[in-house]
């Protein structure tokens, strides 16, 4: 949905998210408002062509926190059995601006210790490896993908590739 066509928070239903895995907090989109949200529909992709949304902003004063998405059954198939099973990788990045205001980077500290910019940089690192190592949730082309490029490489090479 196109985040500037949202009403916030109006539009933002909270729930609880809980998997085998792991638990988290998310949000649906309100119905309520449905007649100005703007919708967008990218049909018969190509294996070579990828989306790429934002799916979370820590500034306050941004009306679209959160990337409202959804997928549809594509109305112009014919025959569903036609075609190859839809598959998704979802891959989050984590993008860091500390010249912006309002500053949102979270403080990480070591008891009362703060961190420098130089100290923070490899602490978020790891706590980006500690998320992948849920691959549970992975498509299997994934999981094993991942597996072949680990053999090959380092987790700093793997985070460029």
């Amino acid at each position: 949905c196109d985040g500037r066509t949202i009403i916030a928070p109006d539009d933002f239903m909270k729930y609880d998210y809980k998997t085998s895995m792991y638990n988290s907090e998310s949000y649906y989109l309100s119905a309520e408002h449905q007649q100005l949200h703007k919708w967008y529909y990218f049909p018969r992709m190509e294996k070579n062509e990828l989306l790429v949304f934002m799916q979370y902003d820590s500034d306050w004063r941004s009306p679209a926190r959160y990337g409202f998405h959804t997928a549809i059954t594509d109305p112009t198939v014919v025959n569903m059995k036609d075609i190859p099973a839809r598959e998704s990788i979802e891959c989050r990045l984590v993008a860091f601006f500390p010249n912006f205001e309002p500053n949102t980077i979270p403080t990480i500290g070591m008891g009362e210790e703060k961190l420098t910019d130089e100290q923070i940089i490899p602490k978020a690192i790891k706590g980006i490896q500690d998320a992948i190592k849920i691959p549970g949730a992975w498509p299997a082309k994934a999981k094993q993908a991942m597996a072949e490029k680990l053999v090959e490489v380092d987790i700093e090479e793997l985070l460029r590739w």
